[in-house]
């Protein structure tokens, strides 16, 4: 199946329903604390995730970047888009390419910026009471905030979703003195002079990423995220319809490349959790009929563990691996990737398998920390799907009601082949 024909939607939620971790690594990425998800924003919490890191290999500095401000700017986009009238409810998931227009545009906060209350937490009860409200005000056609969207009327929306957001009137003001009341003052047409401290503008925001592919410079987020240096997202060799051994190889060695110089490499993945293990291990078993409670997701990779190395064996993953001549041979042929080790955004322990002994938990990722093994990345394997997500959704008809309810997840799954690795974003050269 191609890969266009899945339009992936929510992020996959942890498979079970807590102190932040990093990890060392066969690469020296710095990573942030870990952090958990409560709605279907994972892409969200890999990108905020990707910026702390590329910040803290410039800089030194931890920053706790806000993922309940792009996912308030994403809802608002949603609900200003031509058409908008009849929503019913927003879209939770997203893309790369989402992300990065959202920061271009945006910019960033820091959590304790935009949501006081939840700058040392690990997860946003805001989000999760924010989405209730909203789409409680969307099912009904005489709310305030569907009368608004019914008009068009930019600056009503964004006050009705401030209001569902809960935020300080001294918040609220700052994102009107940066953006305007009606939000389209955006970073990319529009900057204040000063810009106000707490927004951060991309080309504030100093970051350690490649000019060339080896050679690693201090820029700006702007450079990353937009322009000739703005990372992109590559297909896996399965979607591209070459499955040969040689195909996969390279890709793999992209990535290792990105990893080796520092770099996050943002993954999107298809999460089976009929694959996953009591270590946090995604493996290559599978049930007999596949489980409905997977599906698209954003993580990040940050290591990686590399056998039959020649002339080394085995790098092993949570080991930072010093030695020049080792991480180049770790990218020879006949290496073999044994798995990818990512920062997941489901918690420093979910319950599937926090109660696992002491010698399980050493034998797979940190706390937070989850391995894909290339088994079950690479192998087309069989996947239950919403049938909503197979297709694109329809105009309305001529004549018919321009606020009608829009579409959503039937209920309804079609079992489909696909391969979990779907993509990875890396930076220009890699």
């Amino acid at each position: 199946m191609a890969a266009g024909a899945l339009a992936l939607g929510a992020c996959a939620a942890p498979p079970g329903d807590d102190a932040s971790s990093t990890a060392a690594a066969v690469s020296d990425v710095h990573e942030t604390s870990v952090k958990k998800q409560v709605i279907g924003n994972c892409w969200l919490y890999s990108v905020t995730g990707w910026a702390e890191a590329l910040h803290k290999g410039a800089t030194g500095e931890t920053l706790d970047l806000s993922e309940s401000y792009l996912s308030y700017w994403y809802w608002f986009d949603q609900l200003t888009q031509p058409g908008a009238c009849g929503i019913k409810s927003v879209v939770e998931g997203g893309t790369w390419d989402t992300a990065r227009d959202l920061v271009a545009r945006y910019g960033m906060m820091r959590e304790a910026d935009f949501v006081p209350e939840e700058a040392a937490a690990e997860s946003s009860t805001r989000q999760d009471e924010a989405l209730k409200a909203l789409n409680a005000a969307l099912a009904s056609k005489s709310s305030p905030l569907q009368k608004a969207i019914a008009t068009g009327d930019r600056a009503a929306i964004r006050a009705e979703l401030t209001k569902i957001w809960k935020l300080d009137v001294k918040v609220a003001a700052e994102l009107t003195a940066v953006f305007g009341a009606d939000g389209s003052q955006t970073l990319d047409k529009h900057r204040p002079a000063p810009i106000p401290l707490r927004v951060i503008a991309p080309s504030d925001l100093a970051v350690r990423i490649p000019v060339a592919s080896g050679a690693l410079e201090t820029r700006t987020l702007a450079d990353a995220v937009a322009g000739s240096r703005a990372w992109t997202e590559v297909q896996a060799p399965g979607w591209t319809g070459d499955e040969s051994p040689e195909a996969r190889r390279a890709y793999e060695r992209r990535i290792q490349r990105a990893l080796h110089d520092g770099q996050p490499v943002l993954v999107s993945w298809w999460v089976d959790t009929d694959a996953l293990d009591n270590r946090g291990n995604f493996t290559t078993r599978q049930a007999a009929e596949p489980s409905k409670d997977g599906g698209g997701h954003m993580s990040i990779i940050t290591d990686y563990q590399v056998s039959n190395v020649p002339g080394f064996g085995t790098l092993a993953a949570g080991k930072v691996e010093t030695r020049a001549k080792a991480l180049e041979a770790a990218l020879s042929e006949s290496a073999t990737i044994e798995f990818f080790r990512i920062k997941n955004s489901w918690g420093s322990a979910p319950d599937a398998w926090k109660d696992r002994a002491a010698a399980e938990r050493a034998a797979g990722g940190p706390p937070g920390y989850n391995d894909l093994y290339t088994g079950y990345l690479f192998e087309a394997r069989a996947a239950a799907v919403d049938s909503s997500m197979l297709v694109a959704p329809e105009a309305p008809a001529p004549g018919a009601d321009p606020c009608a309810s829009t579409g959503g997840p039937t209920g309804e799954y079609e079992y489909v082949g696909l391969y979990p690795m779907l993509g990875v974003v890396l930076p220009p050269g890699y």
